[in-house]
């Protein structure tokens, strides 16, 4: 058989096509799902043929090379169908299938996590059943096999180093896989950037979206693999922590029909400014993660300035919101996720653009979502924020306002500390502009802002 290299798609194939290490826990699966048919996110070159038996099968796979391996591999399987797509955009109406899996590790490629997490909820039947395979960042020691690995994998063609390296520089769960592929006279070198969130941050993702495990975690924690079989919660108890959730969620959801007629009634001044701002990526096609989305403003904004983005994902704590957002079929894909409970979803130095507007005022400690921020940012990217001001610069103030049965706290900060902490957390201040922030509709006060932009330029 000869070999091409330069083509990864067939070095995966050689390499991992007879891996059958997780089959049994596959089909055990299965048996836990209902009528309807299964999918499978990231099917590669078809590793997982024959694995479902009694289910149909649909196989998703986004890279071209290994789409065309898997549908010829994919001709002697009558349950299976093949598709091409991705799993943070998934091509499916809502409460389609009755199990999705992801097989040996792929959800470390998977990038945002939270993201694919939220698509996979919106596909799922009600009670529908997850289940996939990750490594444990925490216990996980990677074997050093060098070339022996194309012995043990009695490759014919070809030999291959193949090594796992930690990043801890960049944070826990972040890995990388070199291959270095040889021939006689020849070489190739590959690698595949992965993260893994560990089994705390994994508790935080499937409650923040929707999800129930069926299988203890905890007992995991010196195992170098965590396995995940979980079902989608139904109805009023999707969201496990909704009657901790403070007021915010609350009062957006009853604002989120009547929120652009709302912003313009106030006068909101981040229009303005951040247009100025995305001027400068025309062309450029960043990745933006929309923080606090709302309504989508930002996207919205985006088109207006014929932005064109490589990806756009909109977070919000506000269901009601999330579902305004997804109208506007701009965003490549929007969840509802707490945003207090960081950003366990998206590996380090991902993102060109972070945006914040309308968040930090209802946040008593700013610190740690500026943290998560900074680490996801790559070199060279860009957060985009605002802070309310406070009028006195001695400290912060914190404002109660009752919206109905719901109570919210605003917190407001003096420019310097605001500016402070940004440094601390080691962003550099590229401006800091004090401007109007809105005007509010029942009492006519301004409230200004602090518009910041600031930038990630060092590890």
């Amino acid at each position: 058989m000869k070999i091409d290299i330069y083509n990864y798609s067939e070095v995966y194939r050689a390499m991992f096509q007879k891996m059958e290490s997780d089959k049994n826990a596959i089909q055990e699966f299965e048996g836990l799902c209902g009528d309807g048919p299964i999918l499978e996110i990231g099917a590669g070159t078809g590793r997982t043929l024959g694995f479902i038996k009694n289910h149909e099968c649909v196989m998703l796979e986004k890279d071209e090379r290994m789409f065309a391996i898997l549908a010829e591999e994919a001709k002697s399987f009558p349950n299976v169908e093949i598709l091409e797509g991705d799993s943070r955009a998934l091509p499916f109406e809502k409460e389609y299938f009755s199990g999705v899996y992801l097989a040996f590790a792929t959800i470390g490629e998977l990038n945002p996590i939270c993201v694919t997490l939220g698509e996979i909820h919106r596909v799922l039947r009600d009670d529908g059943k997850l289940f996939l395979f990750g490594m444990n960042p925490e216990s996980f020691v990677p074997s050093h096999l060098g070339i022996f690995r194309a012995k043990e994998l009695k490759l014919k063609d070809f030999s291959v180093v193949s090594n796992t390296f930690t990043i801890r520089d960049q944070g826990m769960g972040e890995a990388q896989t070199h291959l270095s592929v040889k021939v006689p006279g020849a070489s190739s070198h590959f690698s595949v950037s992965q993260y893994f969130p560990t089994i705390d941050q994994w508790k935080i993702l499937l409650d923040e979206l929707g999800f129930e495990p069926l299988n203890s975690l905890d007992s995991q924690r010196g195992s170098g693999i965590i396995s995940i079989i979980a079902k989608k919660r139904m109805g009023a108890k999707i969201y496990a922590n909704q009657k901790q959730q403070s007021g915010v969620s609350q009062v957006y959801d009853s604002l989120s029909l009547s929120y652009e007629s709302f912003t313009k009634d106030s006068n909101y001044g981040v229009p303005r400014w951040l247009s100025a701002q995305l001027a400068e990526y025309r062309g450029m096609h960043p990745l933006i993660v929309d923080l606090a989305c709302g309504v989508g403003l930002v996207g919205k904004l985006i088109e207006v300035e014929d932005v064109k983005p490589n990806f756009l994902y909109g977070y919000d704590i506000s269901q009601g919101m999330v579902e305004r957002c997804r109208e506007l079929s701009v965003y490549n894909s929007v969840v509802r996720f707490d945003i207090s409970k960081g950003l366990p979803g998206i590996g380090a130095l991902r993102v060109d653009v972070v945006t914040a507007f309308g968040l930090m005022e209802f946040v008593a400690d700013c610190e740690p979502i500026l943290y998560e921020i900074r680490r996801v940012l790559c070199l060279g990217g860009v957060a985009l924020l605002t802070f309310e001001l406070s009028d006195s610069e001695a400290g912060s103030t914190v404002q109660e306002l009752r919206f109905g049965d719901a109570s919210v706290k605003r917190y407001a900060r003096p420019q310097h500390e605001i500016e402070s902490l940004i440094s601390k957390i080691g962003f550099d201040i590229i401006s800091a502009t004090k401007e109007l922030g809105y005007r509010s509709p029942t009492t006519g006060a301004e409230v200004n802002y602090l518009y910041v932009k600031a930038k990630r330029t060092e590890l």
